[in-house]
């Protein structure tokens, strides 16, 4: 499987680069915040234990699901986190790790196979 992180400061250039992606192949903690905050009663913001909880649970689920690629949206490049998150892929599946960059300048790290670069809204991320 291809385990793709996405990343990008600029969550509006990011939406409109995953629009062709199926919403059960993306995961996002920013999605699943908004969706728990539209489930409330009274619009309450959930507390970050409630949105990890359900951001593990929905991981999960993908990764043992039939996807040939998986779609992570991250906010952040720090190693650490980048490596948390390699870590808990790899106790399901065997999988390769891309990282997508939109609308950023190129960086050099050594943490994926590839890293691609897409500029524009015109580019689209192919599974």
């Amino acid at each position: 499987m291809k385990f793709n992180f996405v990343y990008s400061k600029d969550s509006l250039a990011l939406r409109k680069v995953l629009s062709d992606l199926k919403s059960e192949c993306c995961i996002s903690y920013q999605d699943i915040f908004n969706k728990l905050t539209k489930n409330d009663v009274y619009s309450t913001e959930p507390a970050d234990v409630v949105v990890n909880s359900f951001l593990i649970k929905k991981l999960e689920k993908e990764l043992i699901g039939d996807h040939q690629s998986l779609y992570y949206v991250i906010s952040s490049l720090e190693a650490e986190v980048i490596e948390n998150v390699k870590h808990f892929v790899k106790d399901y599946i065997d999988a390769d790790f891309f990282l997508y960059i939109v609308n950023e300048e190129e960086l050099s790290c050594d943490l994926f196979e590839e890293i691609h670069y897409v500029n524009s809204e015109k580019d689209k991320i192919l599974s």
